[in-house]
């Protein structure tokens, strides 16, 4: 069944989203429910040998797809703050990053490495440190708002 909510955020605003697996979840930009208040004493997972069968079944295909780094000069270096409004999933398509969840969060301080070909959920509520390493491109599905609030 299709997404029938009224998106606000200007690349789907005032259209329907017609993806099987809606690619923004609802209120998630605004607020912290008390289901992704609950979510943020989840761990990161990191999933390095995702079977075909998992990718199928949560959709991987139809979900947005995501860059970071581009066109950058091999040696760069590339950190900045992120706020994960709501759960996200992630499959990794190239590139390789890490995040270090901020203090007070499961895991904080020790950077969570995350590589081309991982499956990874990363718990709504959570804040830490986006580390490119390796230009990222990735399938996602729900996530979060970056350090400045943006998209």
């Amino acid at each position: 069944m299709a997404c029938t909510m009224k998106h606000t955020k200007p690349f789907l605003a005032g259209k329907a989203c017609t993806t099987p697996r809606c690619p923004v979840p609802s209120r998630a930009f605004s607020r912290r429910t008390p289901a992704v208040m609950a979510a943020a004493n989840k761990p990161i997972v990191v999933n390095s040998s995702p079977s075909e069968e998992l990718l199928a079944s949560e959709g991987v295909k139809d979900w947005i797809t995501w860059s970071c780094g581009q066109g950058l000069p091999a040696d760069f270096s590339l950190q900045f703050p992120w706020h994960w409004t709501a759960d996200e999933k992630a499959y990794v398509l190239e590139g390789e990053f890490y995040v270090i969840p901020n203090e007070g969060e499961p895991g904080a301080g020790q950077p969570v490495c995350v590589k081309a070909g991982d499956f990874a959920y990363f718990p709504g509520g959570m804040k830490g440190t986006f580390d490119v390493k390796k230009p990222v491109r990735k399938h996602l599905i729900g996530g979060g708002l970056s350090g400045d609030g943006s998209w």
